[in-house]
């Protein structure tokens, strides 16, 4: 059957991982050896790395294109074993559980640039 009206909208789709982010293990306060990560990873690969446990902290820039807010969805498909998500240095999620996606509504981000900043932590206790 050919429908001559439109059945839904697909929503324009951003892709932030597959690329380079900045990342430095220890607490997001110091902010010491930043260096060149791939996204998605495992920071267990990176040098001297192999063995740590504690909190690893992602970051990179993305922007909101046009000239009025947009609500975002974020989705993260896993990260080991909890997650902090923060954007503009403000909380906008967290999350338990090793390898399960969750997603989070980002609501009137205004346009420009924003730093998205993932902290994930290791240790299970």
């Amino acid at each position: 059957m050919i429908r001559t009206f439109a059945q839904h909208q697909i929503r324009r789709q951003v892709e932030l991982s597959d690329c380079l982010w900045r990342f430095h293990s220890g607490d997001r306060r110091a902010r010491t050896a930043w260096q060149p990560v791939q996204v998605p990873g495992c920071w267990e690969q990176l040098p001297g790395l192999e063995n740590y446990r504690g909190v690893g902290t992602y970051e990179r820039t993305f922007e909101v294109q046009g000239s009025a807010p947009a609500t975002l969805r974020l989705t993260c498909y896993g990260v080991s074993h909890t997650a902090t998500v923060l954007v503009d240095g403000q909380l906008a999620a967290q999350h338990y559980n090793a390898y399960t996606a969750f997603s989070v509504l980002l609501p009137q981000l205004a346009p420009g640039q924003h730093t998205l900043t993932i902290e994930a932590d290791n240790r299970f206790s």
